[in-house]
């Protein structure tokens, strides 16, 4: 059952990019993942040693939000306006100025990521 669905109009994608270029998302069959190029917070989790390396915040198909920095940073998909929104079956993202949020439609367990912050949030 959806608990958490998808804004009305949201576009079925499986990758995009924020207008700024510095946020990149994925919607897969398991997870969302958005992954951050630069930011000002700072970064815990796998990986993360304090260096300012690209970090990804992800919701799986059970659970809650997690984190870890990730080596590499390249966008995807297409540019996903402010304002606009995607999904796929089991999950949706909403792209804002100031950040994006995700989140599992089923379990309306999701995260907001942005320059200041990535916090898990839920729906």
């Amino acid at each position: 059952a959806i608990v958490a669905p998808a804004p009305a109009g949201a576009q079925e994608m499986a990758s995009f990019t924020a207008p700024s270029g510095n946020i990149t998302c994925v919607l897969g069959e398991t997870s969302v993942s958005c992954t951050i190029n630069t930011y000002s917070f700072a970064a815990t989790g796998p990986s993360c040693s304090g260096t300012s390396v690209p970090f990804t915040a992800s919701v799986g198909t059970s659970g809650s939000a997690s984190g870890a920095c990730t080596s590499g940073f390249s966008t995807s998909g297409a540019v996903l306006q402010y304002g606009a929104s995607a999904k796929n079956d089991s999950f949706a993202c909403t792209v804002a100025e100031d950040g994006i949020t995700c989140w599992n439609q089923r379990s309306g367990q999701g995260f907001l990521i942005r320059r200041e912050g990535a916090t898990a949030q839920t729906f």
